[in-house]
């Protein structure tokens, strides 16, 4: 099934035959979720749904309705940790104010920082570890930023055994004809337009401080090449199409 997604990436597998009503999005931080969350809500006019966990982490739920679509949005991991550096979401203080070079290979310390603890009681939650950005099985923090990427894409792919209506697609062809994406889904899922696609706008303002920190990512990545292919898994890279092997300099721009 993933030689759609290495060949194309895109891949899409339905499931169930009931109309789909409700969808919800996973992947990593920087991988697109955001602008892939907005084409569908406000194109198809599917019901966005918490009941599956956080966007960002591994899948987590009792049982999934048939009226639901999984999407799953990767990105390569060259573009993705200079992304990942020039907006580290959710890092604690110490790991936010390391250099590219020392980013990459640090612990991923990350807690409740966000202004509103996705619904949780800031005075109990605030400042605590942020559970999902543990190791999952083990419950240690990650290493560096790969092994969680390796180790969350297995768990996000690991849903086309759960017998449920799943897309999952690369960011890269999201980025390169979001209308034509948005079509794919369609088809795949029976859906229906509700209002006229547009091209989504970049969701996130752009910040000094951000751009500042992507452009010295950029400047050190060329320095980190072989570093960073020595903590990807290469074969389930290139099962999703992904080459651990970069023949340009990264597109780090949107999101």
């Amino acid at each position: 099934m993933l030689s759609d997604l290495e060949t194309d990436g895109f891949l899409c597998h339905r499931a169930t035959a009931a109309p789909i009503e409700e969808f919800v999005v996973y992947g990593e931080r920087s991988s697109g979720t955001n602008v892939n969350k907005k084409v569908i809500r406000d194109v198809y006019g599917l019901r966005p749904t918490k009941a599956y966990g956080w966007k960002h982490g591994a899948p987590s739920f009792f049982a999934a309705s048939a009226r639901s679509l999984f999407v799953v949005s990767l990105r390569d991991a060259f573009d993705w940790c200079v992304s990942m550096y020039a907006k580290p979401y959710h890092a604690n203080e110490e790991v936010r104010s390391y250099d590219f070079d020392t980013f990459i290979r640090a612990p991923w310390l990350s807690v409740m920082n966000a202004p509103e603890p996705h619904g949780l009681e800031p005075r109990l939650y605030k400042n605590q570890v942020l559970q999902p950005d543990r190791h999952i099985i083990e419950g240690r923090t990650y290493r560096t930023v790969f092994e969680m990427r390796t180790v969350k894409m297995r768990s996000w792919l690991g849903l086309l055994n759960r017998g449920v209506n799943i897309a999952i697609m690369r960011h890269e062809v999201f980025q390169r004809d979001p209308q034509g994406y948005a079509s794919r889904i369609a088809a795949g899922f029976g859906l229906t337009e509700k209002r006229p696609f547009k091209t989504p706008d970049y969701i996130f303002e752009r910040r000094p401080v951000t751009e500042t920190r992507r452009a010295h990512a950029i400047d050190r990545l060329p320095h980190n090449i072989e570093y960073i292919r020595s903590q990807l898994d290469h074969a389930l890279e290139a099962s999703v199409g992904y080459a651990v092997q970069p023949d340009r300099a990264p597109m780090s721009r949107e999101n």
